[in-house]
């Protein structure tokens, strides 16, 4: 059986897994370990590591990236929701790019600009820390308005 994996295929025995392991006690110590890392609210600005991997189109290295899931979740799973951000103000027109202002913050020395259509999940271990947090509920409004943008829905269509 094979399985896929960035555009690569492996075969179980080359990955040294079987059915036990991938639901087994792996899958028991990274829920663990993500669940010892920190918690964070809606609105943290964090430093999170995005991993190595630049072949595609997604950020990877360390970059800020705001929290956009609420404490709640936060608190109670071992993943939350990020938009990543970047100082770089490519497309910054773009409906699902958002000018982040160092004034609207508190604690970030840099302004910068939200990608919220790289909105993913991360381990909360990703998070190496808190680096600000937006102090501005109208910016948070842009944001979570440019999520709903991209993934096109409105009231409308319900």
């Amino acid at each position: 059986m094979k399985i896929f994996s960035n555009y690569r295929y492996y075969t179980k025995e080359k990955m040294n897994m079987s059915n036990s392991n991938i639901k087994g006690s792996n899958e028991n110590d990274n829920v663990m370990r993500a669940m010892k890392a920190n918690s964070y609210q809606k609105g943290d600005i964090l430093l999170v590591d995005f991993g190595t991997n630049m072949d595609y189109c997604l950020t990877a290295g360390l970059r800020p990236a705001i929290c956009i899931s609420c404490a709640e979740f936060n608190e109670r799973a071992p993943i939350m929701s990020v938009v990543p951000m970047t100082k770089h103000f490519k497309q910054i027109d773009m409906d699902s790019h958002v000018f982040i202002d160092k004034a609207d913050c508190i604690g970030l020395w840099e302004s910068g600009m939200a990608m919220c259509e790289q909105l993913r999940c991360v381990d909360r271990s990703q998070a190496i820390r808190k680096i600000a947090s937006i102090n501005d509920y109208k910016l948070m409004n842009k944001i979570t308005k440019a999520i709903q943008l991209h993934f096109g829905s409105d009231e409308e269509r319900v």
